[in-house]
């Protein structure tokens, strides 16, 4: 544990390196364990002041109770209601889901910094399973987290979050939110392609383009970035050939049915593509397995640099 009587400001003049040292770290650990103890008691309160209220009476509720606990505790502190309710929000985390990681937090093992950093990065886990394990994992790890940055502790926690519950992952879910594809025409007679999309899709589309840029022959004069911006009239068209530039009559690519992109109407019958199986859908399901059950490595596949998810 760790000295709870302190010697006062004027008094440390009198020790020696050593002693000053014990202070600052007695003193490090009381404020943590104090300030869990500040926390501890605001969701008690609020599981007391919630058990009183009568369910008959909130339709004349002026505040709900959360915000009713938030004013006792800003006013016990002399805080604004902000930094109570956030107390409280960190409180409720660590009695009701995070129990092992507030044990360490009142006896003063991890501090504010670690406690917070956890609480927010957990926030969105729902699955009461996932949440024990993790609080056993911290309950093991935290403790030496101390001297770690906020990035630091984030990346280890988001990690976990990953493997345990993957929806749950902050920055994961905002993404998947914004995603989106856009097309913006360009003066050259070119267009730029942009987007967010899942990673599965993004890699099954690049692996098309590749199988695509693949079926004209060697002597096609265009280079493979070339054929691959020009194997999407193709994909969009349904066909399993692109049409190949090299320009000879016997070239063994020529099919006579492959789209060429500007100009032609895919939905013309008189075009007869030669449709056949979308390729990129058998990376798609490999990739899902990847990102599902793959070791913590990088992987590369197609153009795309992919780094699994630990187990």
């Amino acid at each position: 544990m760790f000295e709870s009587n302190l010697p006062s400001p004027a008094a440390l003049g009198g020790l020696d390196n050593a002693g000053l040292v014990d202070v600052m770290q007695n003193a490090a650990r009381l404020q943590s364990a104090a300030l869990a103890r500040v926390f501890a008691a605001g969701a008690q309160l609020y599981h007391r002041r919630l058990a009183e209220q009568a369910v008959a009476d909130r339709e004349i509720w002026a505040l709900d109770g959360w915000d009713a606990v938030a004013a006792e505790i800003a006013a016990a502190q002399g805080i604004s209601r902000g930094r109570a309710a956030g107390q409280l929000r960190i409180g409720l985390a660590l009695a009701e889901r995070l129990p092992r990681l507030a044990a360490l937090f009142a006896a003063g093992v991890v501090d504010y910094q670690v406690v917070a950093a956890v609480v927010h990065r957990t926030e969105l886990m729902i699955d009461p399973g996932a949440l024990t394990r993790m609080d056993r994992w911290l309950e093991r790890n935290a403790a030496r987290w101390g001297s770690w940055s906020r990035d630091r502790i984030v990346e280890a926690v988001d990690y976990w979050v990953q493997v345990l519950e993957p929806v749950a992952v902050r920055e994961a879910r905002a993404f998947d939110k914004s995603r989106h594809i856009g097309v913006s025409p360009q003066h050259s007679g070119l267009a730029e392609i942009f987007g967010d999309v899942r990673t599965p899709d993004a890699l099954a589309f690049d692996q098309r383009l590749s199988e695509l840029a693949a079926t004209v022959c060697r002597a096609d004069p265009r280079t493979t970035q070339q054929r691959r911006a020009d194997a999407l009239a193709a994909l969009t068209a349904g066909a399993a050939t692109m049409a190949c530039e090299c320009g000879s009559p016997q070239c063994p690519a020529a099919t006579g049915d492959a789209p060429r992109g500007c100009g032609d109407d895919p939905c013309d019958g008189r075009a007869g593509h030669r449709r056949g199986p979308l390729g990129g859908a058998r990376v798609c399901a490999r990739v899902r397995w990847h990102l599902g059950a793959g070791g913590a490595r990088d992987r590369q596949i197609g153009h795309v640099a992919v780094r699994s998810p630990p187990q």
